[in-house]
């Protein structure tokens, strides 16, 4: 037979009432030794709260949902989220939620989303992290209206939490022409309307706050594969002693370090290598890398306080933030020399 709560309300010589208040983060309302009778009796008989009933006198289901994007063929697509995940799960717990991750293709968001979350009433919030296009918003946005925008294209007033990026684009340029390097190279490919709004952000801060102390930035493109490695054809030349080369991302610098060692260059040596990401892979076998620093879990553990903030207070929205970023000096970028 099944506790119920006027089970544990009989054992704890309570009203049911009561003990409904404090099995249901209201025990605030009671003495402290009336609250530690409620528990210790439920813990006694072994009761387990009923979430569906819970959900029907609250109107809450206590759950929330982090929006992934993926891609078919390509199952590690967000495996940097898995840290921002922790952050927003360490935090939503704290309050008694539950985080559930929704995976979804280049959604076309013609309203035939297959997800039990689309269709029911199945979460109380949305975390949406990652690159997707503003169709995608729009269309999830009418469906959980209870929203936070974490590290994609959509910046509002509101509801948005981003990275610095253009600091981090600053950042590398500081250290660029501190170590005396005058000659930069971009890898990171051109910037167009649909690319994610940090890879605009890393060129422009890099670009322009290397313009005024007057080096011009050089710039190449990659090549793609069907499984996401980079191909640089042009990067051979680059390898040379008087400059450093800036990776968009960590795949981008493992490319470039990879092509250099087949060419038996030395990476801080033959040439500078600076990244403006780091994901934790990069952390635990490359912590030699010159980058500026990502810390996905403090972005998940803000996204999961904004959402709670939201949740609390609808009608008085958290406003959007940026977060701060942090050099890592490494050692694959020393400053220029004499080549060997």
């Amino acid at each position: 037979m099944s506790v119920t709560l006027k089970h544990v309300a009989k054992r704890a010589g309570l009203s049911w009432q009561t003990v409904s208040k404090v099995l249901n983060d209201k025990g605030h309302l009671f003495r402290p030794e009336t609250r530690q009778r409620v528990i210790d009796a439920a813990r006694e008989m072994g009761y387990v709260p009923n979430a569906a009933a819970r959900t029907m006198r609250s109107k809450k289901t206590l759950q929330i949902g982090l929006l992934l994007r993926n891609e078919e063929g390509h199952r590690y697509h967000n495996l940097a989220a898995f840290i921002l995940l922790l952050g927003i799960n360490t935090r939503l717990e704290q309050n008694g939620y539950l985080l559930s991750v929704v995976r979804m293709g280049d959604l076309a968001c013609t309203g035939d989303a297959k997800s039990r979350v689309f269709e029911e009433r199945v979460l109380d919030g949305l975390i949406v992290f990652g690159g997707f296009s503003p169709d995608v918003f729009d269309w999830v946005h009418s469906v959980i209206p209870n929203c936070i925008w974490a590290d994609t294209n959509k910046w509002d007033e509101y509801c948005c939490l981003h990275r610095d990026e253009q600091q981090v684009g600053r950042l590398i340029a500081k250290h660029i022409l501190d170590l005396g390097y005058r000659r930069a190279v971009w890898t990171g490919g051109r910037v167009d309307k649909h690319s994610h709004y940090s890879q605009a952000d890393r060129y422009f801060g890099l670009k322009d706050e290397l313009a005024r102390h007057g080096i011009e930035l050089e710039s190449i493109s990659s090549l793609k594969r069907d499984d996401n490695r980079l191909i640089y054809p042009e990067l051979a030349q680059h390898f040379q002693p008087d400059r450093v080369l800036v990776a968009y991302n960590t795949l981008g610098a493992q490319a470039i370090l990879t092509t250099g060692t087949s060419m038996g260059k030395s990476v801080g040596w033959d040439y500078g290598l600076m990244c403006c990401d780091e994901t934790p892979e990069v952390f635990e076998s490359w912590p030699g890398l010159s980058r500026v620093s990502n810390d996905r879990f403090e972005m998940g553990y803000q996204a999961a306080e904004m959402m709670l903030q939201l949740l609390d207070n609808p009608a008085q929205r958290p406003v959007s933030r940026k977060m701060g970023n942090e050099w890592i000096i490494g050692n694959t970028a020393w400053g220029p020399h004499t080549a060997r």
